[in-house]
């Protein structure tokens, strides 16, 4: 599937550049910050159209966002894009590739939260260093 088809799925009109943010994003093996995609776009898309597909992506649940040192990074994962998906993902991060790893389902009825709270979205990163770079003994 491609980033326009994509994009036409999720009713999103495909500008120029929200196909080349949602292609870049598709084709990288990592996750990437918003400064990151910035320096690969420049000039074709500026820094406030970046932001604003990025929210618009992340909105629609066609990317995954996550926080890692404090700096939010964005990745294409399609295994996440089905609409209407209740599920959040837990997420591996190597150290040392940044590769980006999905490597759970978890249902939010499993939480136990105090009377009254609500449960709109959970992120889980899992830090350390993937079997492929560990077997490289880094």
């Amino acid at each position: 599937m491609t980033a326009a088809d994509i994009l036409k799925n999720y009713n999103l009109s495909k500008t120029h550049c929200r196909v080349l943010v949602l292609e870049h994003l598709m084709k990288s093996a990592k996750a990437l910050s918003q400064s990151e995609i910035e320096k690969s776009l420049r000039p074709l898309c500026n820094r406030s159209t970046i932001y604003r597909i990025l929210n618009k992506l992340t909105q629609k649940k066609i990317i995954q966002q996550i926080m890692v040192d404090e700096v939010n990074k964005f990745f294409f994962d399609d295994k996440t894009i089905k609409k209407n998906d209740e599920h959040e993902y837990v997420y591996f991060l190597c150290q040392h590739c940044n590769q980006v790893i999905p490597v759970d389902k978890l249902n939010t009825q499993r939480f136990q939260m105090p009377e009254g709270f609500l449960i709109r979205r959970y992120n889980f990163v899992i830090q350390g260093i993937c079997n492929k770079c560990s077997s490289n003994n880094y």
